[in-house]
């Protein structure tokens, strides 16, 4: 890991701190994770579909003052 102030952040390039990102993800040069060998491998996909009711109410004063 390697550790940088805030003005070197500051002064690299978006595709610098992008390839920054990758190597410390482990990500190939398409930002997938790499392959690695193991005994277990496991692949979640989701379809959801989301629906949010809310309800809110609000209580409270009003002042108006003339000036």
């Amino acid at each position: 890991m390697v550790k940088m102030s805030d003005e070197e952040i500051k002064n690299m390039t978006p595709d610098e701190i992008r390839k920054m990102m990758q190597k410390g993800a482990d990500l190939d040069d398409k930002g997938e994770p790499k392959q690695k060998d193991s005994s277990l491998k496991i692949r979640i996909e989701l379809d959801l579909e989301v629906e949010v009711h809310l309800t809110a109410r609000v209580q409270g004063d009003i002042t108006i003052g003339l000036l």
